[in-house]
């Protein structure tokens, strides 16, 4: 289980690999700029080991005889993770991050209709309500990319006309138009489930642009 606090927010998540069953939980608490590692491997007399692949500071611990380890204070940064086991292949994992302003759960998913909504309406682009907190300790069933956020329809547009004024120099009338039929560009919705915003599209791309440019060649 790895469980990620930031302010009121927190993740949870499971992880069993090789015989082990792994936990990790971190905490960044406000105004701080460290914050805590720590977790249970399923069979103690195991050593853990964290490197901030920013910084290439290596931490090192082992287990308890009940198999808890615990990193007090690393500073927030990127994370790779080792844990070997007498008997078991060891276990690596990268990309961990403890990171003040980012909370992720991945949450329980009951299967129905997603009833996707035009963002446009001021509503959840899916129905939210097929979505749940997980259980502590359990991995949410929701999978990963199961479905799509809005679609993009964007024309982009040059036009160019070149009038010769001598032998060597030309001028150059360019006119250039990106979304020129100024279609709505919606973003992915928020797709944090500790969010309040969870389900929203909050982002879109530019409407239309247009610029008007003379160039004189020579």
């Amino acid at each position: 289980m790895k469980n990620i606090s930031v302010g009121q927010r927190r993740l949870s998540s499971l992880v069993a690999a090789g015989g082990l069953l792994i936990c990790l939980a971190s905490q960044v608490a406000l105004g701080s700029v460290t914050g805590s590692i720590s977790g249970a491997v399923k069979d103690p007399s195991g050593a853990v080991t964290v490197v901030n692949t920013e910084t290439g500071i290596v931490q090192t611990t082992h287990t308890n005889s009940q198999g808890y380890y615990a990193f007090p204070s690393p500073p927030v940064g990127h994370y790779y993770l080792e844990v070997r086991h007498p008997g078991f292949k060891d276990y690596k994992q990268a990309g961990l991050i403890l990171d003040v302003n980012t909370a992720i759960d991945m949450p329980n998913y009951t299967p129905g209709n997603l009833q996707y909504n035009d963002p446009r309406s001021g509503q959840s682009y899916f129905n939210t309500s097929l979505f749940s907190v997980e259980g502590i300790g359990q991995l949410g069933t929701a999978a990963k990319r199961f479905f799509h956020g809005p679609g993009l329809n964007n024309w982009d547009l040059a036009l160019l006309k070149e009038t010769h004024i001598t032998e060597s120099k030309v001028l150059q009338f360019r006119f250039e138009g990106f979304n020129v039929f100024n279609h709505a560009q919606f973003g992915t919705p928020v797709g944090n489930f500790s969010s309040g915003l969870f389900g929203y599209v909050t982002t879109a791309k530019d409407p239309r642009i247009a610029q008007i440019a003379l160039k004189l060649v020579f």
